[in-house]
């Protein structure tokens, strides 16, 4: 078997053991163009007699400390024959050759046969994640009156100390594994480096604080994709109203901010704890899936 960097060329052959992976289809299509060409990222072929038998996508994290596995197919014709294991062995290897300090993917609980491999090659689960989404017509982006005791706005570098203190005692911090999502790839938040101070400049953080700002009641952080769609990465409120409020928020937000007035959802990735998937109920807001997020530590 032979592993090699993919062509564009090899898109179609690929293509036609990527088109019903799951229920509603699958995203290589979308994404395979933007992988192929991408410098951060290593879109892996295995060849057999100039056959595809699988493909799979590394890609190096900002500050190149974790290298995130996403895209394992393998040609039916090709399959029980282990040869996931070695892309996966072959994509740590990237991640090594570049100082990645740990590997990391994503599983749906309702793939058992995912998790066993990630298992298998010696990935444990470090978090439990849903994948909700909120119309945004939903009424909760009519703010709630949360009173004249508290303010919600982007973080600023102010709001830097509180913001990492707020986190560190957090136990739905400690759920979500330290980590945040960032358009389905899942970041290790380090707050003792500069990876916090990024997220504040880059206007990703959205809190609510009492009038003083000197206690945090909840807090977001958001994501947007090319101006055209909104995503919430991480939640951290224990308060129904706050998360109300915050999500009315970002909606607010994303409707003042987008060139594109055209998106109906936006996408949330919650870490699951019993109050947040509670909460999110009684919201009535989607919970479309749930996901386990593998780590491996070199």
């Amino acid at each position: 078997m032979k592993f090699r960097h993919a062509k564009q060329s090899d898109k179609n052959n690929v293509l036609r053991f990527c088109t019903n992976t799951f229920e509603w289809g699958d995203y290589i299509e979308q994404v395979w163009d933007g992988w192929c060409a991408d410098p951060n990222g290593y879109l892996m072929i295995a060849e057999e007699n100039e056959v595809i038998a699988a493909v799979s996508h590394a890609y190096l994290c900002p500050n190149r400390n974790r290298v995130w596995l996403e895209g394992i197919r393998v040609n039916p014709d090709f399959r029980r024959r282990a040869i996931a294991t070695e892309l996966i062995k072959n994509m740590l290897e990237y991640g090594k050759e570049h100082g990645a300090q740990d590997a990391a993917g994503l599983v749906s609980v309702k793939n058992a046969a995912s998790q066993g491999m990630m298992e298998k090659n010696g990935f444990v689960a470090k978090s439990r994640w849903i994948y909700c989404y909120s119309s945004t017509n939903n009424n909760i982006h009519e703010e709630p009156d949360a009173g004249q005791s508290t303010t919600t706005t982007i973080a600023t570098l102010e709001d830097k100390e509180i913001i990492r203190s707020y986190l560190k005692q957090s136990q739905i911090f400690r759920a979500a594994g330290e980590n945040y999502a960032h358009l389905w790839r899942w970041y290790y938040l380090n707050l003792d480096s500069d990876f916090l101070q990024n997220l504040i400049d880059n206007r990703k953080i959205i809190v609510m604080t009492n009038h003083d700002n000197s206690i945090i009641h909840g807090l977001m952080i958001v994501n947007k994709n090319d101006n055209s769609m909104f995503q919430i990465g991480y939640i951290d409120t224990v308060d129904v109203l706050t998360l109300r409020h915050l999500i009315a928020f970002v909606i607010n937000l994303a409707y003042s901010e987008l060139r594109e007035k055209k998106f109906e959802t936006i996408q949330m990735f919650v870490p699951q704890t019993s109050f947040l998937k509670s909460a999110m109920t009684n919201l009535k807001i989607n919970q479309y899936g749930q996901f386990l997020l593998y780590r491996w530590e070199f």
